[in-house]
């Protein structure tokens, strides 16, 4: 049996969710302030009901398709974690979260805060060089001293 590091895992699922965002061009501040949320949408609001917000959000606009995007990558974690084959169709995704046991879920959950933290990390670092590639000055993370007396 191989051992896997799963933030190493979702790491790089979550760089590969920023970067179908992104798709070669830069995106939107709007965009990447609104994800940047995920992790406290997650742990306020739980896995069906995160995952059911980004469903009603997903829409043809820059937002609704990153809605699109991250969901369909909180999706993958889910199958992978959980184990499930083949994927859930989208109308019975909800009903096999139910049926789960506990502890699975507790399992997947954690996987799943570890994916919307990694998510936020890259978005803060895509959001700060796409302010630097613009010539702005990046704004500072939250908790990171400003150099004005005050703090973020």
């Amino acid at each position: 049996m191989t051992l896997r590091r799963i933030d190493h895992r979702v790491a790089t699922q979550a760089e590969r969710a920023l970067t179908t965002l992104a798709a070669g061009k830069p995106v939107p501040d709007e965009v990447l302030t609104r994800l940047k949320s995920l992790p406290v949408l997650l742990l306020k609001s739980g896995v069906a009901t995160t995952l059911a917000y980004y469903a009603a959000r997903s829409t043809d606009s820059d937002l609704g398709r990153a809605y699109r995007v991250v969901r369909a990558a909180l999706i993958v974690e889910l199958v992978d974690e959980l184990r499930w084959d083949p994927a859930p169709a989208a109308d019975g995704l909800y009903a096999r979260l139910a049926a789960e046991p506990v502890a699975d879920l507790s399992r997947a959950f954690a996987r799943l805060e570890a994916f919307a933290d990694w998510f936020r990390k890259l978005a803060e670092g895509m959001q700060r060089d796409q302010e630097r590639g613009a010539g702005k000055p990046p704004k500072p993370a939250a908790g990171e001293a400003t150099g004005d007396g005050t703090d973020a």
